[in-house]
């Protein structure tokens, strides 16, 4: 059970990735905490990693002119 994501923890529907929404801790799939051994690990670890996706995301569009205002520092 739990939500198949891609590398950038964003989970898909109907074969289509939905770039705005990103899934972390207890609701991935293939979470097993008493396999794992840690609840609160998994939750932190992907957690961070997605903010670092959303960033890197962030970043990629500041620098293109689709979002002038990322770019100036508006956001």
């Amino acid at each position: 059970m739990g939500v198949e994501t891609n590398q950038h923890l964003q989970p898909s529907l109907n074969g289509n990735t939905i770039t705005n929404l990103y899934c972390a801790g207890a609701i991935l799939a293939h979470y097993n905490p008493i396999f794992e051994g840690s609840g609160s690990g998994v939750a932190i670890s992907t957690g961070y990693h997605a903010a670092l996706s959303m960033i890197a995301l962030r970043d990629n569009y500041a620098s293109s002119a689709i979002f002038p205002s990322l770019a100036e520092g508006n956001i």
